[in-house]
C-alpha cells in the first residue's frame, strides 16, 4: 500500500475537554469470505460498562479506490479515526470499516452489529449513521431501506443536514447546521455540532 496521503494525516480541529480515555478495538472482522475478511474498529469510552449507542460512520466507496487515491482504507484516514475519537469522548460507540461493495458491505456490518451487541458492549437498537460528502448516498439509501436506524448527521460540501427521523427529539425531521467558515488549511472538514 502506498503512503497516506496529506488528506489522509489530517484530524478534525475540534476537540471536547476532559481527560476521558478512549478503547479502540481495531480489526474485528465483519464479513470472511473466500476472498477477502471485512473488518472495523470499534471505538467506546474505556470506563463504560453498560451497553453504548453505536454511530456507524457509512462509507459510499470501495476501498481498493480509496487506498489508491489516498494511500489507506477510509476508516484509518485520521478524519475518521478523530471523528470516531470525539463519538466516543461524548459518551457514545463509534465504528469505522472497510468496505469493496459499499451498498451491500454496510448491511452486512450493521447485520453482524446487531448479531454481536452483547459481545461488543454496544445497544444495536440505538443505532446512528454519520456521512459525509460522496458518502451520503450510500447512507441515505441505507436510511430508506432499514427501519431500526436512529438518526443520522448527513453533511454535504461543508453544509449539515441532520436526519432525526425516529429520534424522540424536539426537533423537525430535517435540521440544516451552517458550519463555521474555513479559516486556513488546517480548518475541518465538517463541525460536530449539538443542536
Amino acid at each position: 500500500m502506498a503512503e497516506a496521503s496529506d488528506i489522509a494525516k489530517r484530524r478534525i480541529v475540534y476537540a471536547l475537554e476532559g481527560d476521558i480515555e478512549v478503547s479502540v478495538r481495531q480489526e474485528i472482522p465483519y464479513r470472511t469470505t473466500e476472498t477477502e475478511t471485512l473488518t472495523f474498529d470499534l471505538y467506546r469510552p474505556a470506563s463504560a460498562a453498560t451497553p453504548l449507542p453505536v454511530v456507524v460512520f457509512v462509507i459510499g466507496f470501495s476501498d481498493v479506490g480509496t487506498r489508491t487515491f489516498v494511500g489507506c482504507n477510509a476508516k484509518d484516514m485520521q478524519c475518521y479515526v478523530s471523528w470516531a475519537n470525539l463519538m466516543a469522548t461524548s459518551g457514545l460507540a463509534a465504528v469505522t470499516y472497510t468496505t469493496t461493495a459499499p451498498t451491500t458491505d454496510v448491511h452486512d456490518l450493521l447485520h453482524h452489529l446487531r448479531r454481536e451487541q452483547d459481545a461488543l458492549g454496544i445497544d444495536a437498537s440505538s443505532l446512528g449513521l454519520w456521512a459525509c460528502s460522496g458518502n451520503v448516498p450510500n447512507a441515505l439509501g441505507l436510511l430508506m431501506s432499514e427501519d431500526r436506524i436512529s438518526g443520522a448527521p448527513l453533511c454535504v460540501t461543508g453544509s449539515c443536514w441532520i436526519w432525526t427521523a425516529r429520534l424522540p427529539l424536539p426537533m423537525p425531521p430535517r435540521h440544516f447546521v451552517s458550519p463555521t467558515p474555513a479559516r486556513d488549511d488546517q480548518s475541518p472538514i465538517c463541525l460536530m455540532c449539538r443542536c
